[in-house]
């Protein structure tokens, strides 16, 4: 899978943002502090590696973290959200085919309740399925 990310940002306003990750998490209720800054270069390297490996799958506690999570994450405010996945479909045509196919994700766009969706898609040679599809649907608040 190849992908590319520039990002740009001052040191300033890196320091700012863990403080107030840290302001955040001793307010919490049992305290926290998010997991980006247990990671150095070393380690987020390591992390690559393993989920490029054929072996390597998302647990059900994983996929529900991110089912939960991920667009409060991204930073997408929602009162509602959904998402269909596919891997290893050779066409767009077969993927919507699929989706449409199954009751869940048929459910997922012919709910008339989402306003925005989003979709990617992405190739890996190394990997089992070849190539991954997603739509996200949503309702902002």
């Amino acid at each position: 899978m190849g992908y590319r990310a520039d990002v740009h940002v001052h040191q300033a306003a890196l320091r700012d943002a863990l403080a107030d990750d840290v302001r955040r998490g001793l307010r919490d209720r049992p305290k926290s502090l998010p997991p980006k800054y247990f990671y150095d270069a070393a380690g987020s390297r390591l992390f690559e590696a393993i989920c490029r490996l054929d072996e390597y799958y998302p647990t059900r506690r994983e996929r529900a973290i991110l089912t939960d999570h991920a667009a409060a994450y991204a930073g997408y405010r929602w009162q509602q959200i959904g998402e269909n996945i596919a891997a290893g479909q050779g066409s767009a045509e077969q993927v919507v085919a699929g989706w449409l196919a199954s009751p869940g994700h048929c459910a997922n766009i012919m709910n008339p309740g989402f306003t925005e969706m989003g979709a990617a898609y992405a190739t890996s040679e190394g990997g089992a399925a070849g190539s991954y599809w997603t739509q996200v649907f949503g309702t902002p608040r």
